[in-house]
C-alpha cells in the first residue's frame, strides 16, 4: 500500500519533492551547487525564489550597489584631477593676483593638455574664457570707479563679480568630478 502524499503530483519544478529549486535534474549540477546555494553570488532579486517566479528578478544588477553617475567610469582619475584643477585655478589665481589672473591657470593647463585630453581642454578651455570674460567685466568696473557717476555701478559690478567668480569655478569641479562637463554661463570664447 502507498502512502497518499506519494501519489499527488507535487508543484516543485523538476516534480520531485526533494527538488526545492529545480536544480537536481540538471546534470552535473547538485542542489548545493544550485543558483541559490550559500556560495553562489546573487545577481538580483532575492535569494529565494517566490512560488510564482524563478529566478533572478533584476538580472545584471548587483543588490544595493551604488551606481557612479553617467560618464564617470568613462573618464581617467587623472583627467578628472587636472579638470579639477583647471577649474580651481580661477580661484587660487583670485585670491593670489586680486583677480587680474584669473585666466593664466587654465590658459597652462589648456597649453599642456590640448592633445591629450579632449575632457580636460574643454575645462580648460571653458575656465579660460570665463576667466577672461570676469576679467574684461572687472576693467570695466575700474574705469566706472575712477568717473565720479559710475562708483555705485562698480561697486554693483564688482561684487556680482565676486559671486559669479567664486560660485561658477567651484560648480565646473563638481562636474569635472563626476566625469561631467561643464558649461559656464557666460564667456568671451577664444579658446576651444
Amino acid at each position: 500500500m502507498s502512502h497518499p502524499s506519494q501519489d499527488r503530483p507535487t508543484d516543485r519544478p523538476s516534480g520531485r519533492p526533494d527538488d526545492r529549486f529545480g536544480t537536481a535534474g540538471t546534470p552535473g549540477m547538485s542542489r548545493a551547487e544550485g543558483p541559490w546555494s550559500a556560495g553562489a553570488p546573487i545577481i538580483g532579486g532575492s535569494p529565494e525564489p517566490s512560488a510564482t517566479h524563478y529566478g533572478p528578478q533584476n538580472a545584471g544588477a548587483p543588490r544595493g550597489a551604488a551606481y557612479p553617475p553617467a560618464g564617470y567610469d568613462a573618464i581617467d582619475p587623472t583627467e578628472r584631477s587636472v579638470a579639477i584643477i583647471a577649474h580651481l585655478s580661477t580661484l587660487i589665481a583670485l585670491l593670489v593676483s586680486a583677480g587680474w589672473l584669473t585666466f593664466v591657470g587654465p590658459l597652462v593647463i589648456w597649453a599642456i593638455y590640448k592633445d591629450k585630453s579632449p575632457f580636460v581642454r574643454q575645462a580648460a578651455a571653458g575656465a579660460f574664457n570665463f576667466s577672461l570674460a570676469c576679467w574684461v567685466a572687472g576693467l570695466v568696473a575700474w574705469v566706472a570707479f575712477f568717473s565720479v557717476i559710475g562708483i555705485p555701478l562698480a561697486i554693483i559690478i564688482g561684487l556680482a563679480l565676486l559671486v559669479v567668480t567664486i560660485l561658477f569655478p567651484i560648480l565646473g569641479a563638481v562636474r569635472a568630478n563626476n566625469g561631467e562637463r561643464y558649461r559656464y554661463p557666460f564667456q568671451i570664447p577664444v579658446l576651444n
